[in-house]
């Protein structure tokens, strides 16, 4: 009787396959305005960001997407958005708003930028008024001070 030589076969990777899938699901979850976006998500001249989130889920969340809503130490996101976002006399371009609030009391630019954020929380528009990003909140202040640096000057 012969005997039956076993070859093995390589096992499939299919990391790239999921991936893939991660990102078109949360394209079309967010309703496909994830990323670099233009017209920008908050059409007014100068640096601006605006994150939407859930306050009474800030104890369900990551700890990195916690620490860049409530930090304010050097180096931060809330510190470099103080530092960075333009300021007027009445107002200033950075915003963390309640995904309940009302825009409409904050005037021009936050209700035409109110329009352009996701389905989820938190949720982060960028804008430099030329271009921006609108997108999920990243998992880390990295992530997100890498978003800024696209945008501000």
């Amino acid at each position: 009787m012969a005997k039956v030589k076993r070859v093995a076969t390589p096992k499939k990777d299919n990391t790239n396959a999921w991936l893939i899938a991660a990102l078109v699901l949360a394209f079309f979850l967010h309703g496909g305005k994830v990323g670099p976006v233009a017209p920008p998500p908050i059409a007014t001249e100068g640096f601006r960001v605006l994150v939407i989130e859930e306050t009474s889920d800030r104890g369900k969340l990551p700890l990195g997407q916690l620490n860049q809503i409530t930090a304010t130490a050097p180096g931060s996101v809330v510190a470099f958005c103080r530092d960075k976002c333009i300021k007027t006399a009445t107002d200033s371009g950075f915003k963390i708003l309640d995904k309940d609030d009302d825009p409409a009391l904050l005037g021009e630019p936050w209700v035409s930028a109110w329009k352009n954020k996701g389905d989820s929380v938190p949720w982060l528009l960028v804008s430099n008024g030329k271009s921006g990003f609108s997108g999920p909140l990243p998992a880390t202040a990295k992530e997100t001070l890498e978003i800024f640096g696209r945008y501000a000057k």
